[in-house]
């Protein structure tokens, strides 16, 4: 009896262990979502606070329009996203992608299928297969949306500028990516596709009302005197010392004149 209750109670602690760990990761779960659900994209109606590039065919023709957005996280509780917005006057599937090379292989991609109403990501290769769904787990997008009106097709979508195992979208400095357009809804070979730079440049430049201008202030301080002034360039403070002044040595002195000679007195005759 003795035994069997220590066995009862060892199992006991092993299905309490198991349940607090499953607890431990819910909990961590519910951090990330709730952290990733206080990032919201922009009002997509009014679409005042987007960017905007329009990519062209070579003839010339709009072939999509791409509008975004960045919203930088505030807190460590949350994660940078990339909201997305690409519009096409086609019925067709639409597709965007993530590849620094510019090319499909090796490529990250988000397919919108306007009759399946899905957006999801996708791995993208030169070899078959050359579209494939990534799991279940990694299919992290946010506010996604794909919708057909009146021969447009309109594909939205939020996504983490970071993430594990996929390619960087860079807030700051040039980013390589990729669209698609189908021949119709069906997701198969494109009917058009291409590739395109945006840089979202999120981090603001200095103004020149409050950088001042150090060539003047130079001046400024070599004119009155004083000790120094300080040059403020990005990252970099230095003193510039004025250039000092020549003493004053007064109004030039001309050199005395030399008093001309004074003449011999002229000396008497002597008397006869």
């Amino acid at each position: 009896l003795h035994c069997t209750h220590h066995g009862t109670n060892h199992n006991t602690n092993i299905i309490l262990n198991v349940i607090m760990k499953l607890l431990s990761a819910a909990a961590s779960t519910l951090l990330i979502i709730k952290g990733a659900a206080s990032q919201e994209c922009p009002n997509s109606i009014s679409l005042e606070e987007w960017g905007e590039k329009e990519i062209t065919k070579l003839n010339g023709d709009t072939a999509v329009i791409f509008k975004y957005a960045v919203v930088l996280a505030t807190s460590p509780n949350e994660q940078s996203i990339l909201c997305g917005r690409l519009e096409s006057d086609m019925d067709s599937f639409i597709g965007f992608g993530i590849s620094p090379a510019g090319t499909m292989d090796g490529g990250e991609g988000i397919i919108g299928l306007p009759d399946a109403g899905t957006v999801k990501k996708y791995t993208l290769a030169n070899t078959s297969p050359r579209v494939d769904a990534v799991p279940a787990e990694k299919q992290t997008l946010m506010y996604t949306k794909i919708e057909q009106v009146d021969g447009k097709t309109v594909m939205e979508f939020a996504k983490y500028l970071v993430e594990e195992g996929e390619h960087e979208i860079l807030a700051n400095g040039d980013n390589v990516f990729l669209y698609s357009l189908g021949s119709n809804n069906e997701l198969g070979y494109h009917s058009d596709r291409g590739s395109f730079t945006v840089d979202f440049e999120t981090t603001p430049k200095p103004s020149s009302s409050t950088t001042g201008s150090p060539t003047s202030e130079a001046s400024a301080g070599a004119s009155s005197g004083g000790s120094g002034v300080e040059e403020s360039l990005p990252g970099i403070t230095r003193t510039i010392a004025p250039t000092p002044a020549a003493p004053d040595r007064g109004s030039p002195v001309e050199p005395p004149t030399p008093d001309a000679p004074t003449p011999d007195a002229p000396t008497p005759d002597a008397p006869t």
